[in-house]
């Protein structure tokens, strides 16, 4: 019961955000936005609870607080009217949502890994003060903070098991949204549907798939949060953005950027992907980057001080700031006539990066390459050259199917990045190697990051058509 008590107010808060950003009257839209809403809120919960510390029922009501101020925020200057969401689709998916708990908490769907222990014990430094028990930062800074976080709000030796599997089905709830958000753009939308349910079967048959579905871990965070942002980046391309958006997209930020050592960069590519095909500024850029900036200097400060040293900590959040400084920078009118280019100009320098790094140590990039292809455990890296090659044809393809080269370009440049990021990721001397086998796969885990991504593009490639941009206006504006 208690779980229901700490996740039911949170996905509440989430439904409320996502019913503003797609309005009153269509459930159809929710289902993309619905995602975007419960990220913005784990992200506002997480930032809340790393600026107060205080009891386990202190937290609760911390959170009540939250939910009430963001509801307050979300009110000033359009009224109580706010509420006319439907208000039975809302009861609807609370029930819904408490009832899936339950069943998930009661048989079991949930293992945990060694990866969950550990983010689990780190859960005990925000629920009790206890702390952290590892013995040096960088064991720390790897599990991060959003999900110890909000495994801090239950009570002693208990967590969110149903946390995991719930945001994997809003993840693939987003998918169907999405295609019918984009209906416009489809030569047929039953079509179009019917391909994602295919593609999502096949998707969810894998036995990886099924094992990272049930797990405490933040790969489903990632993959929703960079699709969210995506299909904004989209929206934002035709329209300028709304306040309740940027607001929205700062929470998915924090979220983003405190589920991983790597989240912050991974958010900053993804604003880099938004700005090259929309208008947004400098000064939506602070907005949106604000939030997020200040949940890491909290987060890596509170590192720095607790162990009274910097090292990995200190590293990370200098970064942050030098690439929060240069995407405003990046984002300025100077660059306007070249934001065409910029999501290429990115791809291309993450690509010639990765072949200087790897040609320093040849035959250990080679074998990395074909370990991580054929001979990790249960043949993970099938899936992979299936995801490389429909984001490699959505690129190409973008000239015609728009939609799909942008999708495409944007799984790219997250696909690249993510190797980037595990280039050097531990092994003996730490040695370049693209996979670790037995021991390292955490890489091929992070590929599901683009599974929204490589899902949706390959849709559109197959399905997209030709719109006239006042009809494709009309679509996007409400």
């Amino acid at each position: 019961m208690n779980e229901i008590l700490v996740l039911v107010p949170i996905l509440t808060l989430g439904f409320i955000i996502s019913s503003r950003l797609s309005g009153a009257s269509n459930n159809y839209e929710l289902l993309a936005y619905l995602p975007m809403g419960i990220f913005s809120s784990i992200g506002f919960v997480t930032i809340f609870e790393l600026g107060i510390r205080t009891s386990p029922y202190g937290k609760m009501i911390n959170a009540s607080a939250l939910a009430v101020i963001i509801i307050g925020i979300l009110i000033i200057g359009k009224g109580i009217k706010v509420f006319e969401f439907q208000l039975l689709s809302a009861a609807i998916f609370i029930a819904a949502m408490a009832g899936i708990i339950l069943l998930i908490k009661n048989i079991g769907l949930v293992v945990l890994t060694p990866d969950s222990y550990a983010t689990l014990a780190n859960a005990s430094y925000f629920r009790d003060a206890i702390p952290i028990s590892f013995g040096n930062i960088p064991a720390v800074v790897k599990r991060s903070v959003t999900y110890p976080v909000l495994n801090g709000l239950m009570e002693r030796d208990t967590f969110l098991v149903a946390l995991a599997p719930i945001l994997n089905l809003v993840f693939i709830a987003q998918i169907m949204g999405a295609i019918y958000l984009f209906r416009r753009f489809l030569d047929s939308v039953r079509v179009a549907a019917c391909l994602a349910v295919i593609l999502l079967v096949s998707f969810l048959s894998m036995y990886q798939v099924q094992s990272n579905f049930f797990y405490i871990n933040t790969h489903t965070l990632v993959a929703g949060s960079i699709t969210s942002l995506a299909i904004l980046g989209i929206i934002w391309k035709h329209r300028f953005p709304s306040r309740i958006e940027m607001f929205t997209v700062s929470g998915i930020g924090i979220a983003l950027s405190l589920c991983r050592p790597e989240g912050y960069l991974i958010f900053i590519v993804s604003l880099i992907g938004i700005i090259a095909i929309s208008e947004i500024g400098s000064k939506e850029i602070i907005q949106i980057c604000m939030l997020p900036l200040l949940g890491n200097v909290l987060w890596y400060s509170t590192l720095i001080l607790s162990f009274h040293e910097g090292g990995e900590a200190l590293s990370i959040l200098i970064i942050d700031l030098a690439l929060t400084l240069g995407i405003i920078v990046l984002s300025g009118g100077y660059f306007k006539t070249q934001r065409n280019n910029f999501l290429l100009i990115s791809i291309l320098t993450v690509g010639v990066i990765i072949l200087a790094m790897g040609a320093r140590e040849p035959n250990e990039f080679l074998k990395g390459i074909r370990n991580c292809l054929y001979n990790y455990y249960q043949n993970w890296g099938i899936p992979l050259l299936w995801m490389a090659t429909l984001t490699a044809i959505a690129v190409i393809s973008r000239r015609k199917y728009p939609l799909a080269g942008y999708f495409g370009l944007f799984g790219l440049n997250i696909y690249l990045f993510s190797v980037f990021a595990k280039l050097s990721d531990g092994g003996a001397g730490k040695q370049i190697m693209i996979c670790r086998i037995g021991w390292g796969d955490s890489l091929n885990r992070s590929f599901m990051h683009l599974m929204g991504l490589v899902l949706l593009s390959s849709i559109f490639i197959l399905t997209e058509k030709n719109v006239k941009n006042s009809e494709l206006q009309n679509t996007l504006t409400h």
